[in-house]
């Protein structure tokens, strides 16, 4: 069995340098992106990290990986899933949302899934379809449905008390919705090795 790293896993406060990377990336992001820019100052934005890491990285420093080997990166990933899975574990109403710029509903490997919905050019998986069915696997396997660059996930309440529709797209106002109950946003960082995170708590 694998020897787990020992250094413990903890969480930290990016300040304004997490803040102006993850306004950096929303700008490139999708057009549900573009409608959660006006609430970055309603939150905090953090990581998770190790003893032992240096200081908090600058805007740059966010893009460049290398930064960590490989059971650093595993393990980091596993916060951000265990994370996630408390949220989604925390109420009914709960989903993850996945945003990708390049996908569409009519590319033919697209044609079989069901769980996604366009907006505005952009489409967006989302993750569970159905309350009580959260396991490590959906989430871990999810994490791959947004586009690379940027990466963009969204940990919402289901706009409107409702679940979004299956290979349909959503009105101007559901859209304006989901901005509105996002309560994290997780990022791609250090050139795809790990996440930075926003949480309006």
């Amino acid at each position: 069995m694998r020897v787990m790293n020992e250094r413990s896993l903890k969480k930290r406060d990016l300040g304004k340098s997490g803040v102006d990377f993850i306004r950096q990336q929303l700008l490139d992001g999708g057009p549900l992106s573009e409608r959660f820019l006006e609430r970055l100052g309603e939150g905090h934005v953090w990581e998770f990290y190790f003893d032992g890491r240096s200081e908090v990285a600058n805007v740059q420093e966010f893009l460049h990986g290398g930064q960590f080997d490989a059971e650093d990166c595993t393990a980091q990933g596993e916060g951000y899933i265990d994370f996630l899975i408390s949220y989604l574990n925390g109420g009914t109403s709960r989903m993850l949302l996945f945003e990708n710029q390049l996908a569409r509903l009519n590319d033919p490997f697209m044609l079989s899934k069901t769980d996604l919905f366009e907006f505005d050019e952009a489409t967006y998986f989302y993750y569970p379809s159905e309350p009580g069915c959260v396991d490590k696997p959906g989430v871990a396997g999810h994490l791959s449905s947004a586009s690379n660059y940027p990466y963009i996930m969204l940990a919402i309440r289901a706009p409107m008390g409702m679940p979004p529709p299956q290979r349909g797209r959503i009105s101007i106002e559901m859209a304006n919705e989901i901005a509105v109950q996002t309560e994290h946003l997780l990022v791609g960082a250090y050139d795809g090795e790990g996440y930075v995170a926003w949480s309006n708590e």
